[in-house]
């Protein structure tokens, strides 16, 4: 009886044990433990501000509410922890320079719109060295970014159509086609409009499976969670 008995809590052990190690393989799991690990970061650095009576020192963040919404709204489609998202890019670092270099170099990619499964989705971009810092750099500055190089920018510029990027897109902040407009790409009132409605046709147009935000949240909660975007771009 005892010997039975210790046969089946061996059997429940190595049953939880493989269901521990299965789960470790698991993407999901992955994306979990590492999204908690940097929400569990970023609480010991707002707790350097002092704990709010109610223990929650997320209040210490201006983005609080943003980061609400956030944990309600984006998360189950993006990352935030550089392990890829659901159904979306993973947002780690969004808008620095290694973010748009990895996006060009794999846009379909597991940390970028690979998860979206965008039927004929965009191409790796191919050139030299020189080339891609200089393509990096214009869409760098295109954010607004006050360290970004001017005269790189501008030979990214230069090689827009040479690349071919002028056939999915338009650089005025007017032109439609078939992939966003890339004038002010990565601004606050980029990010907004693209969370207020990604189908626009400004914006990614009917290839775009993101739900639209705006009626759903006010213009100001919009804003909020442009901002809290931004704001994920290491320093």
């Amino acid at each position: 009886m005892l010997v039975g008995a210790g046969l089946g809590l061996a059997a429940l052990a190595c049953l939880g044990t493989t269901a521990l190690v299965k789960d470790a393989h698991s993407p999901a799991y992955a994306k979990a433990r590492a999204e908690e690990k940097e929400r569990g970061e970023t609480a010991r650095r707002l707790a350097l501000k002092g704990v709010p009576a109610d223990g929650n020192v997320f209040r210490n963040d201006a983005l609080f509410h943003a980061r609400e919404i956030w944990d309600e709204r984006c998360s189950g489609c993006h990352g935030l922890a550089g392990t890829g998202g659901e159904k979306g890019p993973d947002l780690k670092d969004y808008n620095s320079r290694a973010w748009i270099r990895g996006f060009l170099a794999d846009p379909d990619g597991p940390l970028y719109m690979g998860p979206a499964k965008i039927d004929k989705g965009m191409r790796a971009v191919e050139g030299t060295s020189d080339d891609i810092d200089a393509l990096v750099e214009y869409l760098y500055a295109e954010t607004g970014a006050a360290d970004a190089d001017a005269a790189r920018a501008g030979r990214g510029r230069d090689l827009l159509s040479k690349k071919d990027c002028d056939t999915c897109h338009a650089f005025d902040g007017e032109g439609e086609n078939d992939g966003p407009n890339l004038k002010g790409r990565g601004t606050a009132r980029w990010i907004a409009a693209v969370i207020a409605d990604a189908g626009h046709p400004l914006l990614y147009t009917a290839r775009n499976k993101m739900p639209k935000f705006s009626g759903k949240l006010t213009a100001e909660e919009i804003d909020q969670l442009a901002h809290f975007v931004l704001a994920l771009r290491s320093k």
